[in-house]
This record gives structure tokens, sequence and C-alpha cells, in this order.
């Protein structure tokens, strides 16, 4: 059963990537808008958005696959190829933090500008999204709401226009993670809208600093503390649980102890997580008489090994 798939050109076990790809090349070779609206191109364009409909679904796809034309119902109403076209065209995204990550949430720019010519942007509004740790952790919603301005022709003032966007925080996204709604900015006559960006800023943190995807802390200890071990003490991480922890060793100044996992989470296929970090400072006394002094030495003499 190859038909859809001899239309876009693509083998009967193509996945969902290369339906994509196949869709937006043949769309575009065949857009009415670049070939004078002919005929030809009316024709194989909507021929190119039915078998993208039918191939792109799920359900569609393993229907036809099995059964042919006689699985599907698409013949009871009429599939509008340039819908087709938009909706694929809005559907697109892509996320990027301050290394890898950058989101789009409606326009694929690159083929809207193809299709209508060398177009002026108009430069990007851009906002703050301010974000806790403890949501940056367990991703969050957040509801924003922005002003456009709008020029018409027809006066010189602009129209100011409201809207509220709603954003998907990912869990371990980061600061400078930038989320844009493409064409939602100011609008000119004759020009392309600018973009609306929101960039992610991490809250401070009472207790934890973030360096990537692992978490650092600080635990104040006495000096006896760190000397007459073990030294027991409780840490609670982002999600909320209670950890803990045993040291059997002398705490030295520098000491860092690591809890494996406890950090943000980092989404490379699967699902992991940095690590947490805990620093600790150690309180020393102001000062000492002769007598504690003597007592000092005397007790340090003994000891076995130094590092």
């Amino acid at each position: 059963m190859s038909g859809y798939y001899d239309i876009l050109g693509i083998p009967t076990n193509a996945d969902e990537s290369q339906i994509k790809t196949a869709y937006h090349q043949l769309a575009l070779k065949w857009h009415p808008d670049r070939n004078l609206n002919s005929d030809e191109s009316n024709i194989n364009f909507s021929k190119i958005g039915e078998a993208y409909n039918i191939l792109s679904d799920p359900e569609k796809r393993s229907a036809y696959d099995r059964f042919g034309d006689t699985g599907l119902e698409i013949k009871e109403t009429t599939i509008d190829p340039r819908e087709t076209f938009r909706n694929f065209i809005v559907s697109r995204q892509f996320v990027q933090d301050d290394s890898i990550q950058h989101i789009d949430t409606s326009i694929d720019k690159d083929i809207i500008m193809d299709l209508e010519g060398d177009t002026v942007q108009d430069p990007p509004l851009e906002y703050t999204c301010s974000c806790t740790l403890e949501e940056l952790y367990t991703g969050t919603v957040k509801k924003k709401q922005f002003s456009k301005r709008v020029f018409t022709s027809e006066s010189p003032e602009p129209i100011i226009e409201k809207k509220l966007v709603k954003m998907d925080i990912k869990p371990g996204w980061r600061s400078g993670t930038r989320i844009t709604f493409a064409q939602e900015g100011d609008v000119h006559p004759g020009h392309y809208p600018g973009d609306v960006v929101f960039v992610i800023k991490e809250k401070p943190h009472p207790i934890f600093k973030r360096e990537r995807d692992d978490i650092y802390c600080s635990v104040t200890l006495t000096l006896e503390e760190a000397l007459c071990v073990p030294y027991k003490f409780e840490v609670t991480d982002l999600a909320g649980e209670v950890i803990e922890v045993v040291i059997e060793k002398v705490i030295s100044p520098k000491y860092v102890h690591v809890i494996e996992g406890r950090g943000m989470p980092v989404y490379r296929g699967d699902v992991e997580f940095g690590d947490m970090f805990v620093r600790f400072d150690i309180q020393f006394p102001y000062s000492l008489n002769d007598e504690k002094k003597a007592i000092v030495r005397d007790l340090l003499s003994d000891v076995d090994k130094w590092k």
C-alpha cells in the first residue's frame, strides 16, 4: 500500500521526521502562491496535503496501511491543503537554553520568508520570565500578558493590543532559555511582524546555588563537630525530600560531600539528574588562652596522620 507514500516520495517504513521533511520540501515546491496558482500546482499541493494528513496521524496511517482507502473516512470531509500547510508551520517548535536550547512556539519563519520574499521584520519584544529554582526543577506553567502596537495606514497612532500567553516551563531549563512567540510583536504595514521573546531568569535561592545541572549548598558546623566524627546532618532537596547524611571521616575546610542524583533534571533521551554538592563552613574559636593552647598542642601531637 504505497499511494500516499509515493506522493511524498518516502518508503512505507518512513519515520515521523522523514514524513515531515518530505512534506516540507514538496509543499514549498508546489505551493500555488509560488506557481502562479496554476491548476497543476493546486492539484499537487492538494495531494501532498492529503498524504501528509493521513501519514502524520498514527491512527489514520495504521488504518491506511492495513486497509488502504477503504479503512479511512477521509472522503466525508474536504481537507483544505492551505489549512494543512498553516497548521504544519504553526505546530513546529524548537527549544534552546544558554547553550543548546531555543523554543519557537508558532511560525516556521524560513518557510514564510521564502514564500513572501525579502520582507523587513520588526525587532523582537523581549521580556523576563522569572522562575524559582523549585519551578525549574519540577517544571511549571507560566501565564504572561504583554502589549503590542499595531500600526495601520489609516491612523498615525497605533492600536494597543494586549495578549495573554501560556508557557510550558520544562524541568531542568536554565537562566537564559528563550521562549519565542514568532510574529506576535509590533505590526507595521509592509513589515514582517516582530517576535515576542521571554527569557528565563532564575531567582536567587536561599539555600542552593546552581551551576549548570548541579546544585551547591553549605552546612555550618563547629570545629568540635568537624573533628569528633561521625557527623550527622539533614538536607532537604528541591523535591522536598529530606536526606540524612552521615560523615565518618574528619571534615577538613576544603572537603566537599557529593550526593549523587540530587541535582537538576537533565534530559538526554532518558531523564537524568545532576548532583548535589555540600560544602562545610567550619567555625573556629576566636581565641584560646595559654592553658587551652597547651591542651590543643598536646592533643594534636598524638594525631597519627596528617593530610
